[in-house]
Order: C-alpha cells, then structure tokens, then sequence
C-alpha cells in the first residue's frame, strides 16, 4: 500500500491516542491484550490490515530515531555551529516520543 502524507500524520495520530504502544509508563504496557485491541482499533479506523498498520509504525518510528540521530550528532560535534534542521513531515507529529526514545540518565547511586 502507497501511504499519503495524511494517512500517515493520521496513523500518528491514533498511535498517540493509544499510550500503551508507546508509553513504558503506562500500565497497559505491557499488556499484550490491551496492545493488540488498540492495533485493531486504529486499523478499523484506518481502514487498513493490522498487519500494514504495524509496519508503516514501525517504519515511521525507524525514521524518527534516524532524525532524532541526525540531530543528536550534528550537536556533539566539536564546534559544530550548525546543527541538524529535519525537513522530514512527520517529525513535528511525533514530537510527544522524545522522552521515550531517548535512553534515561543513570543515577551512580543506583548501581551501588
């Protein structure tokens, strides 16, 4: 399937709607009942297989992090006085990702 520009902000969207696929905080996370019944409900609302969500998801969310990469480098270059601008449409709509993709800062206590 050939996917536009607003089906795939649309995807987005319905993925937000459903934190227990993206939210490690939510309590339904690891639920894979909940999970598997929220797949459905975006697939039904798109009109699309389960199956063909799943993976433009999953090929959408790659591209995040490459982008997210991308930037991340061109900060920790030394003197790097341009850093990365994306041009890429989606990025703005998975904006509410950025804490979950990003691995969380150990606490030294916590190892000892």
């Amino acid at each position: 399937m050939e996917w536009t520009r607003d089906q795939t902000t649309l995807v987005i969207d319905l993925y937000r709607s459903h934190p227990a696929l993206w939210d490690a905080t939510c309590t339904d996370y690891k639920n894979k009942i909940q999970k598997a019944d929220a797949w459905r409900d975006i697939s039904a609302a798109m009109g699309v297989e389960r199956a063909e969500v799943e993976r433009k998801m999953r090929t959408v969310l790659a591209q995040f992090r490459r982008e997210l990469k991308k930037i991340k480098d061109s900060k920790s270059d030394d003197g790097a006085v341009d850093v990365y601008k994306t041009s890429w449409f989606a990025f703005d709509s998975l904006s509410f990702l950025n804490n979950t993709t990003t691995p969380h800062e150990t606490d030294e206590a916590e190892l000892q």
